[in-house]
């Protein structure tokens, strides 16, 4: 688990009231990674929008 979403995990453990660090199960694990790599497919786009015009 990387530590993008790690601090994403503790942000939201944090807004619940807790702030002790949950350890997140592997379907959460999957969002996560799914949302960051979703993220950066995005920037690399818009990058090359950017260059194309």
């Amino acid at each position: 688990m990387d530590s993008f979403a790690k601090a994403l995990w503790r942000y939201h453990g944090q807004r619940d009231g807790s702030v002790k660090e949950r350890e997140p199960g592997p379907l959460v694990r999957s969002a996560f990674q799914v949302y960051r790599d979703f993220l950066s497919q995005r920037e690399m786009l818009l990058e090359r929008a950017m260059d194309l015009s």
